[in-house]
């Protein structure tokens, strides 16, 4: 894609090159090529536990920060004709559980407990290539969806937070599991509208076309890549119901099945203390870095 002040005849011969040289690659006529994508994740074994404790680089910082993210073990939606049925129904379940989330996070951690100024819960999405770097295989990239909770406090210890953050998803299954559908449907009918909501930049569709793309490009000719997959994602999204939520959620964050990674920031109202962290016990693996 090209953007930007360029003629017609410039974009289209950047084009027929570009697309011959992947081509000519792709079908071994060419001199291989490393092909990387941009932005690559690590996928982490379901049941597994990552604690990341790490100082401030900010000598002033008085605030720490504790992120909390559960990482999906489906791989996320790609396209209809290169994904399952159920890497798409989960993919809409998480975004839809993400939403669902987001109010009662800020209403039970930052107004009821005022555990610090910033309160977010989110979805994320990244990608991962299963394919070593390097190799003449055609890559490929995997997305990945994360259920993530970030906090900034100066009034509890990152640890603590990160407890915290543990107590209210408890407590949010609860609500959750009570939840009405009729209720539900409202959140799913206003992200499924959002998803369809028109680029209002040409820059916008470009680099969601783009990331398309690098991603997909390598393993898939053009007339293959998924160009209208958020159509698809977006009437999932119609159909995710309470029980759907539930058993994501359960996935999500229960220790036998979670992938989940806390990180936790130190600032000067409560240093990081090596001594003091301790290990979750199990499959968890703890990191501290105290530089």
């Amino acid at each position: 894609f090209y953007t930007g002040n360029v003629s017609e005849s410039t974009a289209k011969k950047f084009y027929e090159e570009s697309s011959t040289l992947v081509t000519s690659v792709r079908d071994g006529e060419g001199a291989p090529m490393t092909w990387t994508p941009a932005g690559i994740e690590r996928r982490i074994p379901a049941g597994t536990d990552y604690q990341l404790h790490f100082a401030s680089k900010n000598l002033q910082e008085e605030n720490g920060a504790t992120t909390v993210t559960y990482q999906s073990s489906i791989p996320g939606f790609r396209g209809r004709d290169l994904s399952t049925q159920e890497s798409l129904e989960s993919t809409a379940a998480i975004r839809v559980l993400s939403t669902i989330i987001r109010e009662p996070c800020f209403a039970e951690l930052r107004t009821k407990q005022t555990l610090g100024y910033i309160v977010t819960s989110y979805y994320e999405l990244g990608f991962w290539s299963p394919l070593p770097i390097g190799s003449f295989t055609p890559h490929y990239s995997v997305p990945v969806d994360f259920l993530v909770i970030t906090v900034l406090s100066k009034k509890l210890p990152p640890t603590e937070v990160a407890e915290r953050i543990d107590e209210f998803l408890v407590t949010f299954r609860k609500q959750l599991d009570a939840m009405p559908e009729s209720e539900i449907e409202t959140y799913t009918t206003s992200l499924s509208t959002k998803l369809l909501k028109p680029f209002q930049k040409l820059s916008s569709e470009a680099s969601s076309q783009f990331g398309k793309i690098s991603r997909y490009g390598p393993e898939v000719g053009n007339e293959d890549l998924p160009w209208d997959s958020v159509k698809d994602l977006a009437a999932a999204t119609r159909q995710v119901k309470r029980k759907d939520l539930v058993s994501t959620f359960d996935r999500l964050t229960h220790p036998a099945s979670r992938s989940k990674v806390t990180s936790c920031v130190y600032g000067t109202t409560h240093p990081l203390d090596p001594i003091k962290i301790r290990s979750g016990g199990g499959n968890c693996t703890v990191i501290v870095n105290d530089l």
